[in-house]
Parts: C-alpha cells; sequence; structure tokens
C-alpha cells in the first residue's frame, strides 16, 4: 500500500514543536470560523496532540505549509434506515443494528487562503480516508466523519458526505456529516492507490 505521507502534490506528516515558525504565517481565510482553525493550529494542536487527544497533520509543498489537518476518534449515531444503507448487519438477539457506528473524525481541515480551490482540502480528506482505512485494520472503523460548517456543507456533500439525520444533531451550528470508508464505486478522490 502506498503509504499515507507519499499522497501526490502535497508532503503530509504529524506536526511537531518545530513547526510553531509555520503558524504565525498560515491564513486560512477572513471569517471568525478561519480565525478559529488557525487559532487552533496556533494555540492548541501540539498540546492537545500531546494529550493524545487528536493528531495534526501539516500539509507541504515544497517547504511552505499550505493546509493541515486533525483527526481523532469518534462514533456516530445513525437511524435505522441509515445503517441499513451501511449494511452494517444486525446484532443478534437486538432486533435492530447498533446505532452507534465507530468512525475517524476529520475535527479540523484547512487551506491556506491564497490556495484554495485548488484541491489541497481534497487531498487532505483524502489523506484522512487512508487513515480512516488503516484504523479499520486494527479497530473498528467504517465511517469518516465531521462536523461541517454551514458554508462547507455542500463542498462535502460533492465529495459523497451525507448529512447524519439522527435527532442528536438536530438544530447543531454544524453539520454532521459521514462518508462510508467502503463505499462502493467511490469518488475519484477517494480512490485507493493501485
Amino acid at each position: 500500500m502506498t503509504s499515507l505521507a507519499e499522497l501526490p502534490r502535497l508532503r503530509i506528516r504529524l506536526v511537531t514543536p518545530d513547526d510553531t515558525a509555520h503558524f504565525g504565517e498560515f491564513r486560512c481565510g477572513n471569517t471568525g470560523d478561519d480565525q478559529d482553525f488557525a487559532d487552533f493550529l496556533r494555540d492548541d494542536a501540539l498540546n492537545f496532540q500531546a494529550l493524545r487527544t487528536v493528531s495534526t497533520y501539516l500539509g507541504f509543498r515544497e517547504d511552505r505549509m499550505v493546509g493541515y489537518v486533525t483527526l481523532l476518534t469518534d462514533a456516530v449515531l445513525l437511524k435505522s434506515s441509515e445503517r441499513k444503507k451501511l449494511r452494517t448487519g444486525e446484532v443478534k438477539h437486538s432486533g435492530q443494528g447498533h446505532p452507534v457506528v465507530p468512525a475517524l473524525k476529520v475535527a479540523h481541515l484547512a487551506v491556506s487562503s491564497d490556495l484554495q480551490g485548488t484541491g489541497i482540502g481534497t487531498e487532505l480528506l483524502r489523506f484522512a480516508l487512508f487513515s480512516a482505512l488503516e484504523v479499520s485494520e486494527t479497530a473498528g472503523c467504517r465511517l469518516l466523519t465531521l462536523d461541517a460548517l454551514p458554508t462547507r456543507v455542500d463542498y462535502y456533500k460533492r465529495r459523497g458526505f451525507e448529512l447524519n439525520l439522527d435527532k442528536a444533531y438536530e438544530g447543531k451550528p454544524r453539520a454532521s456529516m459521514r462518508y462510508d470508508v467502503f463505499r462502493e464505486n467511490p469518488p475519484g478522490w477517494a480512490a485507493r492507490p493501485q
């Protein structure tokens, strides 16, 4: 299998304390949400990683950091109809499939504002997908999940993500979404390397 760090176009690696020089230069937009993504990188990424609650990966083109993705484990509640689409099976003697499905979550995904729309976000998402596939080889992991900003829901829908419909996610400021990492006929961005 192709190493995750060797995906096309970007060099992706785990953040280290030596990377803090890149943080001050990183800009991913002008909204408050964009500032939250930059602040997380600068103020929290290394601390949360030291606590083993998240792992943050930086994407580089040559020596420039152009984006990042933060991953953590997750589990989502799915309605019965959503579970049937996954064909996760029935829990013996329960009469219904287990409502909680294990996942890997994209907690943050940000791209340098001058490079948005160039495919870097999709490459970072692809890295997250292949990370979920690796996790599935040693532990339960069926989905790639995220909580999308309202302005990003369509971006993720175009990549095959679906909204989670369980009432637990109603009324949240960010849309809970999922992508089946074992879906048949994945879109081009999710194609596995040969």
